[in-house]
C-alpha cells in the first residue's frame, strides 16, 4: 500500500507563553513495496510524525492518503503501529502473550489459523527458546526475558495481523547489532 502525507502540522502550547511547533508543513510518501526510514536527532519530531500518520494524535492536522484515497476509519484494519515502548503483562509467557493478542486482534479467525500465525511470528523473530518463558519484569527481578527479546516480542505482536502497512517507532533501539540486522531484513521482506 502506498502512503502519502502533506501539510502535517502539530503544535503544543509553551509553558511560559506562545506555541512550540513540533511539525510544520511536513510532506512525504512511501511507495508500495518500499521500506522507508525517517531519521533525525532526538527531539526532531519523528515519533510525533508517526503518531500523526497512524492517526493517534487528534491535534495533528494535514492530509494523509492511502493508495491515493483520503484516510478513512476502515483503513485502520490494514495498518499496524509498533510503539517504541513495550507494554506486556509480566506473568504471561511469550506464547501466552501472542495468543492473547491474536484472540483480541483476530477474533473471527479460528484457533488453528491463529496458532499458525503465532508460531510463524515466534520463528520469524527467533523466540523459539523463549516461547514458554514468562515475560517478567526486569525492574522487579525474577525470571524474565531480555530487553532484546522484549523488543522482538513487540515486533512479533504487530506482525500477527499481517498488516499491509506497518509503522514502526525505533524498531532497532535496544537491540544488539546482530538482532538489529535481522529486524531490518525482516522489515525489508515484509515490504516486498
Amino acid at each position: 500500500m502506498g502512503l502519502a502525507w502533506s501539510g502535517i502540522n502539530f503544535s503544543v502550547p509553551k509553558a511560559d507563553s506562545g506555541t512550540k511547533h513540533i511539525l510544520t508543513d511536513v510532506s512525504g510518501s512511501a511507495a508500495p513495496g518500499e521500506l522507508l526510514a525517517i531519521m533525525g536527532p532526538s527531539g526532531a519530531g519523528k515519533t510525533s510524525l508517526l503518531n500523526a500518520l497512524a492517526r493517534h494524535n487528534p491535534m495533528a492536522t494535514g492530509e494523509i492518503l492511502l493508495n491515493d484515497k483520503p484516510w478513512q476509519e476502515s483503513f485502520n484494519t490494514l495498518m499496524a503501529y509498533m510503539h517504541q515502548d513495550e507494554m506486556f503483562m509480566p506473568d504471561l509467557t511469550v506464547r501466552e502473550h501472542l495468543q492473547f493478542q491474536a484472540k483480541c486482534r483476530l477474533p473471527a479467525m479460528d484457533d488453528a489459523q491463529r496458532n499458525g500465525l503465532i508460531e510463524n511470528a515466534i520463528v520469524q523473530m527467533g523466540l523459539e527458546r523463549q516461547s514458554d518463558q514468562p515475560i517478567g519484569d526486569a525492574v522487579a527481578g525474577g525470571p524474565h526475558i531480555s530487553k532484546n527479546e522484549r523488543k522482538r516480542l513487540n515486533y512479533a505482536t504487530e506482525i500477527l495481523t499481517q498488516p499491509s502497512l506497518l509503522l514502526v517507532d525505533e524498531p532497532t533501539t535496544g537491540l544488539d547489532s546482530f538482532m538489529a540486522e535481522i529486524v531490518v531484513n525482516d522489515l525489508k521482506k515484509l515490504a516486498t
